[in-house]
């Protein structure tokens, strides 16, 4: 404990629950706290077995409606220990977000909102309506299967609103170009508008 009530630590271990993401712990966080306002210096967080990884930064006013607000970067992490178990047959690959933003609060104040530029290397998608939908209106079976090297876009996600994917991007090696956005509401049903052209 410094003068003014500066108070520093690290700590290791522990679980953190938020309704709709899957659960987190805590391999480590390294803050300092003055009075009621925490500042989160740098922390790694582990989802799913542990390969998947997100390290935190930012802060928070630890008091009644006070704010959190967060800095997270995802390294190179397999889709499908993000993302819940009905989607793992429909899209793979390997997420980034650098310095995606993470904005809440506690009590009644604003609503969670999670937000971020992103890249996914090695995309795969199949079995979704648009992409069933794309290879019947280009009379291309071999699109309702897509394989992009890297697929891009902005992530948008609130409990209220769902996930909202804009600006998305990808080219399939010159035969398929891909752009648009992307809705899957909290009821899992997907929507949007797609822009694709394709060289014969």
């Amino acid at each position: 404990l410094g003068k003014g009530g500066f108070v520093t630590s690290i700590i290791t271990g522990g679980t953190i629950l938020l309704k709709q993401w899957p659960e987190m712990r805590v391999d480590e966080i390294n803050w300092s706290m003055n009075g009621r306002h925490l500042e989160i210096i740098g922390a790694l967080l582990l989802f799913g077995s542990g390969d998947a990884k997100a390290e935190v930064s930012g802060n928070a006013d630890l008091v009644r409606d006070g704010n959190l607000d967060l800095k997270v970067t995802i390294h190179s992490t397999l889709l499908k220990l993000l993302l819940p178990a009905a989607w793992h047959e429909r899209i793979a690959g390997l997420f980034t977000a650098k310095d995606a933003s993470f904005r809440s609060s506690f009590g009644s104040g604003v609503e969670r909102k999670f937000e971020g530029d992103f890249a996914v290397e090695g995309c795969v998608l199949r079995g979704l309506p648009f992409v069933n939908k794309l290879a019947i209106a280009l009379q291309r079976p071999d699109f309702s299967l897509l394989e992009f090297p890297r697929l891009t876009g902005h992530f948008t996600w609130s409990p209220s609103t769902g996930l909202e994917i804009t600006s998305l991007a990808g080219d399939k090696e010159d035969v398929l170009r891909l752009a648009g956005t992307v809705k899957v509401n909290g009821a899992g049903v997907v929507s949007g508008r797609l822009k694709a052209s394709a060289s014969e």
